[in-house]
């Protein structure tokens, strides 16, 4: 009798291990997502401190660097901000967002097992102060990336305040 309770006492306990390890996997995987994301919003906020050329033209610059994401997909499009077309080409009449088969893509990332559930669709920072732009209009308020994990549906934050600097923020709302 007693090796039957201790068998029992011992199969409850390796059953609450198992969906423990589950739900810590889901949280590592997604803050690995987000450490990705702030690493890449970061790197942007770099690109428009330093200004770097073009790849098909290095002597030309670009208006400005971004992100593109996608609600709703787990990938995102860092991007240069090309100058328009035409007969004005100044930087200040650029759209100040990103614009499939016009803006350049630097690269695009992937997250594994999260994805993103936000509403700005582009984050541009224009040199050389940055200015930081969201969706094409100047802000003076934070800017919020939701980044939901699968399974329980965690999720966490990359905040990005009006003068560019990211922070995360766990399970509350940036402001």
């Amino acid at each position: 009798m007693e090796l039957l309770i201790v068998m029992g006492i011992t199969m409850m306990l390796g059953a609450s291990a198992i969906g423990y390890s589950r739900s810590g996997e889901e949280m590592l995987n997604l803050q690995m997502s987000v450490q990705k994301v702030l690493s890449d919003v970061n790197q942007v906020a770099s690109y428009a401190l330093s200004s770097p050329g073009r790849k098909s033209n290095p002597n030309e610059r670009y208006c400005g660097f971004g992100i593109h994401f996608t609600p709703g997909s787990e990938t995102y499009v860092v991007f240069g901000d090309v100058k328009p077309s035409g007969l004005d080409q100044r930087c200040s009449n650029s759209d100040k967002k990103y614009v499939l088969g016009t803006d350049d893509i630097l690269y695009e990332s992937t997250l594994k097992h999260s994805k993103i559930d936000s509403d700005p669709s582009d984050v541009l920072f224009v040199p050389p102060d940055p200015i930081r732009y969201v969706n094409g209009v100047t802000s003076t308020n934070s800017v919020e990336i939701i980044i939901r994990g699968r399974g329980t549906q965690p999720t966490s934050s990359v905040c990005i305040n009006p003068i560019g600097q990211a922070t995360i923020k766990r399970g509350t709302t940036c402001s």
